[in-house]
C-alpha cells in the first residue's frame, strides 16, 4: 500500500512512536503545503491513502476525480470542512478521524498567553539587538481566562 502524509511542516511524523505502524508499507511525506489541483493530483497519484495533518490540504471533487487509486483519507483532528465527504463517499474513498492528546494545545495555549501578557517575542528580539528589557509585563496573578464551554482542550486550559 502507498500512504502519502501530506503538510508535515516539521518533518515530525517519522519521528512518532505511530510511525512503525506503516512499516512494510510505501510512505511518501510531504513537508509542504500545495493548493494547485494538478500539483496535488501529481503528488497523490499513486497513493491508496492520504494522511492529511489537520486542514492544510483541501480535498475537493475535483482533485478525487483524479485520485482514482485513493480508499481511505485518515485526519489528524476530529475538523473535515477541508474534505469533501459527500465527494469521498460517492467514489467509496473512507474518511476517518485520528485522535490525539489535548494536552499539547492547552500547553501551548498557555505558553502564548503568557508570551503575549509578558511581552515575551518582544523582549526576546530587544535583547538580540543589545537592548534588556524595555517593557513592563502584565501579570496573571487574580486575572480569568474565560474559556468555559471550549471541550476538552478548553477544560485542561
Amino acid at each position: 500500500m502507498h500512504i502519502a502524509i501530506s503538510d508535515d511542516y516539521q518533518d515530525a511524523v517519522r519521528t512518532l512512536d505511530c510511525f512503525s505502524k506503516l512499516a512494510g508499507h510505501r510512505v511518501t511525506i510531504f513537508n509542504d503545503t500545495v493548493k494547485d489541483i494538478d500539483a496535488l493530483a501529481n503528488r497523490f497519484r499513486d497513493a491508496d491513502a492520504l494522511v492529511l495533518i489537520r486542514e492544510r490540504t483541501r480535498i475537493s471533487d475535483a482533485l478525487l476525480e483524479k485520485l482514482p487509486r485513493l480508499k481511505l483519507i485518515c485526519q489528524t483532528g476530529k475538523s473535515t470542512p477541508h474534505v469533501d465527504v459527500a465527494a469521498c463517499t460517492r467514489r467509496g474513498v473512507t474518511v476517518t478521524a485520528g485522535r490525539g492528546s489535548s494536552r499539547a494545545p492547552a500547553e501551548l495555549t498557555w505558553a502564548l498567553v503568557l508570551a503575549a501578557m509578558r511581552r515575551i517575542p518582544q523582549e526576546a528580539s530587544r535583547l538580540r539587538a543589545g537592548r534588556w528589557q524595555t517593557t513592563l509585563g502584565t501579570g496573571l496573578h487574580g486575572r480569568t481566562l474565560g474559556i468555559w464551554g471550549y471541550g476538552n482542550i478548553g477544560t485542561l486550559v
